[in-house]
């Protein structure tokens, strides 16, 4: 029993010590093989393409107009506050803008103004107006100048506002202008007093024209209502006379048919009383 053991334990000694050979051997052969094969170098070449997208730097589709006239009369003398409005025609904007203010005491400061004042348009939603002031210090006439979206695509690039005029105006020109009115308004005034008395002189003569002309019409009405009236009483007339006519050759009629009706009966009434008359003398003549 205990020399089988020690037989068990010889032989497990024996099988890893053989491993363990074996093992270095494989690794001794793959060092000798990597150590003794070649060395190669390989280039591999490739061009990367990057694309960098920044946010906010795209046109966000807002588009700003200035929706006024040509040109805005202040009169007023400075300093006045002058008022244009923008709107915004396309989408919602994401980002703030800026505007100019060009100003040129004559002439159109589009071409020869100059650059007094600058501020910024916060973001205006789709399709809403708002206002720009500004404290007008001079008589002249003033522009405005808004920017669009940096990367706008639109047709309407940077839009010119309408021309605001400042005019002063003093008290004695004011007085002369309210007097110039005034005359204005009465001489409008008489004249419309003079046009409503001629229109109602003209209608007085149409009426009076209207009534005459009605008059003889309605004379001429009568008169031919009379004639038809005549006329429709001959007719009645003749109408009679044939009745009466016609009546009188009935009648006439009758009275011959009755006499020879009534010859007729005395002829046979005389024969008759020849007959008796025979009839007698015979009778007599017998006897």
């Amino acid at each position: 029993m205990r020399m089988s053991r020690l037989r068990k334990f010889k032989n497990r000694k024996k099988l890893i010590v053989t491993s363990k050979l074996l093992i270095s051997c494989y690794i001794l052969i793959f060092t000798f093989g990597y150590m003794t094969s070649g060395t190669g170098a390989y280039f591999n070449s490739s061009s990367n393409d990057k694309q960098v997208i920044q946010a906010g730097t795209w046109w966000d589709g807002s588009e700003l107009v200035f929706p006024g006239p040509d040109i805005q009369n202040v009169e007023a003398c400075p300093p006045e506050e002058i008022k244009v409005d923008v709107k915004n025609e396309g989408f919602s904007m994401i980002n703030a803008t800026e505007y100019v203010i060009y100003y040129a005491e004559n002439g159109n400061p589009k071409n020869n103004g100059e650059k007094i004042a600058d501020g910024t348009i916060e973001p205006i939603e789709k399709g809403e107006t708002v206002s720009l002031t500004f404290e007008a210090e001079q008589t002249g006439s003033y522009i405005f100048k808004a920017s669009q979206h940096p990367d706008y695509s639109g047709n309407h690039q940077n839009p010119w506002s309408e021309k605001v005029v400042v005019t002063c105006i003093d008290d004695n020109q004011t007085n002369e202008q309210e007097i110039e009115k005034q005359q204005s308004k009465s001489n409008e005034a008489q004249q419309e007093q003079d046009e409503t008395s001629g229109d109602a002189e003209e209608k007085s003569e149409n009426t009076e024209d209207k009534n005459e002309q009605n008059e003889k019409a309605g004379n001429k009405g009568n008169q031919e209502e009379d004639s038809d009236n005549q006329e429709e009483g001959t007719d009645d007339t003749n109408k009679q006379e044939g009745i009466e006519k016609s009546n009188s050759k009935e009648n006439n009629k009758g009275n011959a048919d009755n006499r020879k009706t009534n010859d007729k009966t005395d002829e046979v009434n005389g024969a008759a009383k020849k007959k008796d008359s025979r009839e007698d003398e015979a009778d007599d003549e017998n006897q």
